[in-house]
């Protein structure tokens, strides 16, 4: 038997030392995460403790669609494990709900940000742009979950001029995840109100090479930048997760992102 495996193992290293291989072995890798996420997640909610809720982070309380609708990353986004690094800064934000006036969302998605900040700040006009039509009706059936529909404007693509023409009034935060089209909507020179606005802004060098180098650039005169890095969230503190595998921790909240990947909160100066 051992000398099997040896030879098994041989022609493995074989087989993934090609670019072809290695590029075959990885999808079968993602397509058994995808499995293993599918069984986990309905055992899960089979045994009652899987709600349709959010369960931690400043979203706390949200009320998520049914299982039937499509919602990326829906574990992390219950558990408080998605983009969790960004929770101190929101909750901060939100400490003086006064502060915002205006939230535009760019690549709104399913509604988990253009929803949840519309909760936290009542009074605040929300102003979402997603392209993606099968994401959007995700996003309005939230939105009615959470009584915030009547006050979120949607809209499909956002472009640099159709974001100048928008011309937000009062204290705007723009909160954007555009998988590097950034470098085009957020430039000052093309969209000159946002030198008032805070932005809080999801990089991706790994699309668009030292894009995090020049929005620092573009906004250090106007804003107080501060980065913000991917960290592993603090699993012990899932409840759920206790007692499984761990192939089955990393199917549910193990990232699938190319590569490392960071924010920027570009805290406006100017009055």
């Amino acid at each position: 038997m051992s000398s099997l495996r040896h030879f098994l193992g041989s022609v493995t290293q074989k087989i993934l030392l090609h670019p072809f291989g290695d590029r075959v072995a990885g999808y079968i890798a993602w397509q058994r995460r995808r499995k293993t996420r599918r069984l986990v997640e309905a055992a899960l909610r089979e045994a009652g403790v899987y709600p349709n809720v959010v369960q931690a982070g400043p979203f706390t309380g949200m009320k998520l669609p049914p299982p039937d609708a499509f919602l990326d990353a829906r574990f992390e986004k219950t558990f408080g494990a998605y983009e969790h690094e960004l929770f101190g800064l929101i909750t901060g934000i939100a400490s003086d709900p006064s502060s915002v006036d205006t939230i535009v969302n760019i690549g709104a998605a399913d509604g988990f940000y253009t929803v949840g900040l519309a909760r936290l700040f009542p009074l605040a006009r929300v102003v979402g742009y997603e392209p993606n039509p099968v994401k959007t009706p995700v996003l309005r059936a939230m939105a009615e979950l959470n009584h915030v529909a009547e006050r979120i404007e949607l809209h499909g693509a956002c472009t640099p001029e159709i974001l100048r023409d928008l011309e937000p009034a009062g204290k705007v935060l723009v909160v954007i995840d555009v998988d590097g089209y950034e470098k085009e909507v957020l430039d000052p020179a093309r969209v000159p109100w946002l030198s008032h606005a805070s932005v809080l802004v999801e990089t991706h060098d790994c699309f668009v090479p030292e894009i995090t180098a020049l929005l620092k650039q573009r906004f250090a005169l106007t804003h107080e930048v501060t980065e913000i890095g991917m960290s592993g969230p603090d699993l012990s503190s899932i409840p759920p997760l206790q007692g499984l595998t761990m192939h089955q921790v990393d199917a549910l909240t193990g990232s699938e992102r190319p590569s490392l990947q960071g924010w920027l909160y570009l805290r406006s100066t100017r009055p």
